[in-house]
């Protein structure tokens, strides 16, 4: 039987054949890029090449600022924080709010960085971006 030239089975499982795909093809790329340290070292660097000539650049360091951070929580040993991101499959604002506390204990610049840009406080653009380089040089090998 077909409905205008569309077999019934295919209307009826076509959603299970859609998470069947979900779950061989794009499931496993995306958890495993949320480990991916060189990714999310080169967003960040496009984020703070963004800001430079942005209108309003605090939202750019903001997303270059939460990247930075994801790669330094991979980079220290894999805080609990990367393997919860894992576990549901995404970074949360908590997870990353999480990250930022653990790190600060270490790197006095993440906490600072963290409440300019969660004020929205940033007076000066380039030496917010030199800040979030310096994060980004120590989440490099």
């Amino acid at each position: 039987m077909s409905i205008m030239g569309i077999g019934l089975g295919l209307i009826i499982y076509a959603p299970v054949i859609a998470y069947l795909y979900y779950l061989t093809t794009l499931a496993p790329n995306r958890v495993s890029n949320l480990n991916d340290v060189d990714a999310l070292i080169l967003s960040a660097e496009h984020e703070l090449n963004i800001a430079k000539t942005s209108t309003y650049p605090v939202d750019n360091l903001r997303r270059a600022f939460n990247y930075a951070v994801k790669a330094l929580a991979i980079r220290e040993g894999g805080l609990p924080e990367v393997q919860d991101a894992v576990r549901i499959g995404h970074w949360t604002g908590q997870l990353v709010t999480s990250a930022v506390m653990r790190l600060s204990d270490k790197l006095l610049t993440v906490r600072e960085l963290w409440l300019v840009l969660d004020q929205g406080s940033v007076t000066n653009i380039n030496e917010t971006i030199g800040k979030v380089k310096e994060l980004l040089s120590s989440a490099q090998p």
